[in-house]
Parts: structure tokens; sequence; C-alpha cells
């Protein structure tokens, strides 16, 4: 991740309308699939620990983050949150069947080879615990955002269904995320590549936004939070999925 935008995120990450609604809507992912209080649970590219903070005030008591920013991992101790390490996803340093639940969220577009950080997850998994992921969709909607933010690649559907599938999971639910911001931003991609041919947006899209404007788009995502409950959404700027790893006997 560039240094800049690093910084920048870690300033506005805390009220930010998108990270705000992921964070939510993770939550409620735990909830729904059986994750209880006393689960064992990773986040995996915790940032400034945030999520942790959120479930600990949900009730979940046993949580781990990992993250391979020095930074990130400082400010993690800084808010309090001390079960928190500097790691590889690809490699960490737990023991096998370790964890209730991992949460990744945006984390494999930024690894060249995602598939090692899958199964290295699903061998700290423990048999029939849950890897609950987001990450960027359509390739399409590639911009200089994902240059600045380090990314390898954006996901289809199929394509996050194959590498969890290769993996070894069982894969359970997987929905877009992000509907309501899908066909703006669709919109602004093409006319970008057709008539600006690159010459626009050579910049991150983390903008300070006026309070009433972010208030108003998070409470946008957390809608859309209530109503991936009972349907799944067919497009999005994000996917998010949840999977089982395997029982051994399975």
């Amino acid at each position: 991740m560039d240094p800049t935008y690093e910084y920048k995120r870690r300033r506005l990450e805390a009220g930010y309308w998108l990270f705000r609604a992921r964070r939510e809507l993770l939550v409620t992912l735990i909830r729904r699939t059986g994750g209880s209080p006393d689960s064992k649970i990773l986040d995996a590219g915790c940032g400034g620990g945030l999520l942790i903070s959120l479930l600990r005030k949900k009730g979940y008591k046993d949580i781990f983050g990992i993250d391979l920013s020095k930074m990130m991992v400082g400010l993690c101790r800084e808010r309090g949150i001390i079960n928190v390490s500097r790691q590889d996803c690809t490699e960490t340093t737990f023991d096998d069947n370790f964890f209730d639940v991992i949460i990744a969220a945006d984390v494999l577009e930024h690894l060249e080879d995602d598939a090692v950080a899958l199964r290295e997850w699903k061998r700290i998994l423990k048999n029939n615990g849950r890897l609950i992921i987001t990450v960027p969709a359509f390739d399409f909607l590639w911009s200089h955002h994902d240059e600045i933010c380090h990314h390898y690649r954006r996901y289809s559907k199929p394509d996050l269904i194959s590498a969890l599938s290769a993996a070894n999971y069982s894969v359970g639910r997987v929905s877009f995320w992000n509907c309501s911001l899908f066909f703006p931003l669709a919109l602004m991609r093409i006319f970008q590549k057709i008539f600006l041919r690159g010459k626009a947006g050579q910049s991150d899209q983390l903008y300070e936004l006026n309070p009433f404007i972010n208030n108003l788009l998070f409470q946008l995502l957390r809608l859309e939070n209530r109503i991936i409950n009972w349907i799944n959404f067919p497009v999005g700027i994000s996917i998010c999925a949840v999977a089982q790893k395997r029982n051994k006997s399975g």
C-alpha cells in the first residue's frame, strides 16, 4: 500500500462511511453464520484494529489480529488492542486448527498468490471453521486507486468461487455488496476509459466528505447490510463470501 494512502486511511478510517459499513457487514456475517461470543476469531489484515474493537463491543472475547504494516500494528497497540502481531497472511505462526472464524476484509487482492493465503487460512482454521472475506469486484472497475493500494486483481464472482473451491473450501454465501453505488461508479469508469484515456482519476478514491454526505452514504450501505440478510445482490463494487473448511471426513 502506498505510504501516503496508508497515512490518509489511518486518519479517516474510524468515521469513513465505507469502512464503517463494511465493519458492520462483517459483524452481521459472523452472527448469521453461527459465530458465538466464545469463538476464536482472527482478523487477517486488521489495519488499525477498529473491527476488533467493534467485535469486542458486541461481546466477542477471543480475537486476534495480524497485519504486515508496522504502522497499523502500532496503531492497534495505541488503541489498547494487545493481541495483534505483525505477520504475513501467507505464512502465520499460529498452530493448525486454531481458529473458529477468520475474517479477511479486502486482503486477497493485495497478495500476488492468493491461493497461498487461502491454503494457510485453511490450515489454521478448525474443521468446519468459517472464512469470511470481502474483495473488490469487476476488472472493468480497475482504476488508479487499485494501483495506489497495490492491488493485483479485482474479482468476478466465478473467480472467487473457483479460488475458494480450489483451496478445498465449501463455498456457502456469496453476494455482491455496495450495489447502491455500482451503476454511478461503472458509468464514471466507462466515461473515463472512453473519453479521458487514463488522464483523469490519477489519485485514490478516499475522499474527505461533508459530514452529511458521509452519513448519507453510510446509512445507504447500512440499509444494504440489512437487505443482505435476505437476498444476494446481483452486482456491486465488492463481493463478500462465507466459506467453510471441509471436515477431513468430508
